[in-house]
């Protein structure tokens, strides 16, 4: 169904900008917007490890996010204020303020850690892209000013970033028995959970509503409903420990890579918007 419903679209979107070149009446705009995680994609309790990317469940820990995309509309002839619309966006989501906090812990922790100089932690963010066709209606209230609802169906590319931890330092050895000091073992530590982004297309849909001014400006409220996706990949580790310069029989290097299988998220958001036509 999504394999079809992809093809669909694709060939929708390529018909209308077949109109726009051939002089029809439409309307081409760009929009920019801020946008709001609803539901559980952006709710996250890290005291718990209760997050889509950490632990079993379909909270996502998103924050609010930007928006920018464009918009094909091709007017209805036969229905006045009636017109097709084919639309592309880009979504990004960060962190929300929970796993802001929980990440703030954990390079607190790093820090009081005895042998760890220097450190990187990236935490994971969403993207989505979703392409939609659908219908938009006009209504003129006054001069100048025009009321709009809008629904789209289509079909959504979701991402998401890899999580990622890495820390160098060195770790002082003793002798056990008389506490000489021998020296400093370099250490290494690396962890990565590299998520899988292919195959996280789903089926999406938005409404949204607002006011045309001028023919030149809209502002609108949408909602978004971008589909599950899947949350899966690998979670490598790599660990060094090197103090050949003290004795050769100082090293060591372990390293694993385990399935990640989690439950999928549904990116939900409401979304303020600014468009620009011309």
């Amino acid at each position: 169904m999504i394999r079809k419903l992809k093809t669909l679209v694709l060939v929708a979107i390529f018909a209308i900008i077949g109109m726009y070149q051939s002089n029809a009446q439409t309307d081409f705009s760009i929009h920019v917007g801020y946008t709001y995680p609803q539901g559980n994609f952006g709710k996250s309790n890290m005291n718990k490890n209760k997050v889509a990317w950490n632990g079993d469940t379909d909270w996502a820990g998103a924050g609010s996010g930007l928006n920018a995309g464009v918009k094909f509309r091709f007017n209805v002839p036969s229905v006045k204020g009636l017109g097709i619309i084919a639309t592309a966006d880009f979504f990004y989501n960060g962190p929300n303020d929970d796993v802001k906090y929980w990440k703030e812990d954990q390079i607190a922790d790093l820090e009081e850690t005895y042998w760890v100089d220097e450190y990187e932690l990236e935490i994971p963010k969403y993207f989505n892209i979703p392409i939609m066709l659908g219908a938009n209606y006009q209504y003129e209230i006054g001069d100048k000013l025009k009321l709009w609802g809008e629904f789209a169906i289509g079909i959504n590319f979701g991402e998401i970033t890899n999580m990622s931890l890495s820390a160098t330092g060195s770790m002082p050895i003793y002798d056990d028995y008389t506490g000489a000091y021998y020296g400093e073992i370099d250490c290494e530590y690396t962890g990565e959970a590299e998520f899988m982004s292919s195959g996280n297309s789903s089926f999406a849909y938005q409404l949204g509503a607002g006011v045309m001014l001028s023919d030149k400006i809209s502002l609108g409220l949408h909602y978004y409903v971008l589909g599950k996706q899947r949350v899966q990949g690998y979670l490598h580790s790599y660990q060094e420990l090197d103090g050949r310069h003290i004795d050769e029989s100082l090293y060591e290097e372990t390293s694993s890579s385990e399935e990640i299988r989690g439950e999928s998220i549904n990116p939900t958001m409401l979304t303020f918007r600014l468009g620009f036509h011309f």
